[in-house]
């Protein structure tokens, strides 16, 4: 899942954050060497991304009648986007919105924000299907918001400047990859299995219909909720995500997993042996009840085998 990844973090591949789309927790990673993949990956990724950046610089040398004086920089560019587009101090919400909904003033400004910015930086990302989730354009808009922020007071240090565009730019690359039907996630070999792994997991743990047990049957799902988990697991499998991973404590997760597989199996959208299932199972005290746990994992995944199987909740009584 890449509900964690910083809006805004240089040192974190954009594109990573933009995958899933969902989400808005933040959290920073130290570097790049976070990547499972090493150099591997890295150079992998250097490779999908080649050339996406010229599109845009290449714009600006062919741009008729202008001088070098006259053409916006990236760094200009965004500052003119967040100062255009300022949240207003008054809101004409109702009390009632969910502010982490795309309702709230901040999500509506961040979204003007991110359009305004790439109408002039990355033209096809906007009339590409994929900027129809706005989930997408929040994290674009937060992140060109967090990194002028970032460098506005710092206008006089050497290098500022240089190191915004740089950003910019690969905000730019990153867009212009996910416009492209040129996506797919790395694989590198897990531990010491043969398994090749995605330096990127679907983790499941959050767009299930409820947490604890108050889904017992399909009949309490919303066909809405139900097809938004199918439509997750078709796209993460086109990027080449094939982990996917939840557990029995992640509420009604493996009971919707299990049906929504099950469907793309049978409607030949997906293959079983393409993907690498991971659920996660509370010890027990004795025998008996642990695999009484692992049985009704099983069940609810409509499985016959797991490819992971994980030991969760250790540091609970």
């Amino acid at each position: 899942s890449t509900r964690g990844f910083a809006a805004g973090s240089s040192t974190t591949p954009f594109f990573l954050r933009l995958l899933a789309g969902s989400g808005r927790q933040r959290q920073r990673y130290p570097s790049e060497k976070w990547w499972a993949g090493g150099s591997h990956g890295i150079r992998m990724m250097k490779t999908l991304r080649a050339g996406a950046a010229d599109d845009y610089l290449s714009s600006l040398s062919t741009r008729e009648g202008s001088t070098v004086a006259e053409r916006q920089t990236l760094v200009d560019i965004a500052q003119s986007a967040v100062e255009r587009n300022s949240v207003s101090e008054s809101t004409s919400l109702p009390e009632h919105v969910d502010p982490n909904s795309n309702e709230s003033d901040a999500n509506k400004h961040s979204i003007r924000l991110a359009r305004s910015f790439l109408e002039h930086t990355c033209p096809s990302f906007l009339s590409s299907d994929i900027s129809n989730d706005e989930d997408r354009l929040v994290k674009i808009g937060r992140s060109i918001e967090d990194l002028v922020t970032r460098t506005k007071d710092a206008s006089v240090i050497v290098g500022a400047r240089t190191e915004l565009e740089a950003s910019l730019s690969l905000l730019i690359e990153e867009c212009t990859l996910l416009a492209s039907d040129r996506v797919k996630v790395p694989t590198v070999r897990f531990g010491k299995t043969e398994l090749e792994m995605p330096i990127l997991s679907l983790g499941c743990m959050r767009f299930q219909q409820a947490w604890g047990t108050k889904i017992e049957t399909m009949d309490d799902v919303t066909p809405e909720c139900q097809q938004n988990l199918i439509n997750i697991l078709k796209y993460a499998s086109a990027l080449g995500v094939s982990h996917i991973e939840t557990a029995r404590g992640y509420g009604s997760s493996e009971l919707q997993i299990g049906e929504a597989l099950r469907t793309l199996f049978e409607g030949g959208e997906l293959r079983r042996e393409d993907l690498i299932i991971q659920t996660k199972v509370p010890l027990k005290p004795t025998a008996a009840e642990f695999r009484d746990v692992i049985e009704r994992s099983f069940r609810e995944l409509q499985l016959d085998y797991v490819d992971l199987l994980g030991l969760h909740g250790l540091n609970l009584d």
